[in-house]
């Protein structure tokens, strides 16, 4: 009897890391406005295992980031119908676009996806953290930092999220020229709103926000 038990337990166990092994899947829309002018943006998550993959799409601009929870490995498609591919390599970037060839030789974290790219901080219990990311208009590389604000309950149509406000900006004494704000789920570390000036003076903000999300392709 007790070797049955022991069997059944095991049998249970291994159904159970089965279940949490299986891939998660996710769809978000968000709505991006500057100016008068409105966007929708999609973007697909899924998690397998320790696997993360992102697939963006916005206008005649798409594509996927591949990346651990501590780091961007790969992230690559097209923009503006030019292919362009990046994947990182012992503490270097090296970003293949337009025929061309880039190594950036980084110090820090790389994470490109604002969405996805952050969940381990929001979740955890670190206030600021040193980052590089590459700017997608024109792939040149940046060291940010992102620093935790304050906890607010934020209301996007008709729902109410419980989120940390955190802000962006740039290292050093370039933090004085440029900024951004972002709030993130504490449920699950998920970006709900985004606001920054993505210009010069002049230039009229942008707000991104959550509109819906699904599950395996559904409600």
């Amino acid at each position: 009897m007790k070797i049955k038990a022991s069997l059944i337990i095991g049998f249970l166990l291994f159904l159970l890391n089965m279940a949490t092994a299986q891939e998660i899947s996710k769809e978000y829309m968000y709505k991006r406005i500057t100016g008068d002018k409105t966007n929708i943006i999609k973007v697909s998550f899924r998690k397998d295992g320790n696997q993360l993959t992102e697939m963006y799409s916005r206008d005649n601009e798409s594509w996927t980031i591949m990346m651990t929870p501590n780091n961007t490995m790969f992230w690559g498609e097209n923009k503006n119908g030019v292919p362009f591919k990046a994947v990182y390599n012992n503490g270097r970037i090296i970003l293949n676009h337009n025929g061309r060839k880039k190594i950036f030789d980084v110090e820090h974290p790389w994470v490109q996806s604002f969405n996805f790219g952050f969940i381990p901080f929001i979740l955890g219990k670190e206030k600021k953290i040193v980052f590089t990311t590459l700017r997608p208009t024109d792939f040149k590389s940046f060291e940010m930092t992102m620093e935790k604000e304050e906890y607010e309950d934020i209301k996007i149509g008709n729902k109410v999220y419980k989120t940390v406000k955190v802000e962006v900006s740039l290292t050093g004494f370039l933090s004085l020229f440029w900024s951004a704000e972002y709030w993130y789920r504490l449920e699950d570390g998920i970006m709900v709103k985004y606001e920054a000036v993505e210009g010069g003076p002049g230039t009229p903000k942008t707000t991104v926000t959550l509109l819906k999300e699904s599950q395996n392709g559904g409600e």
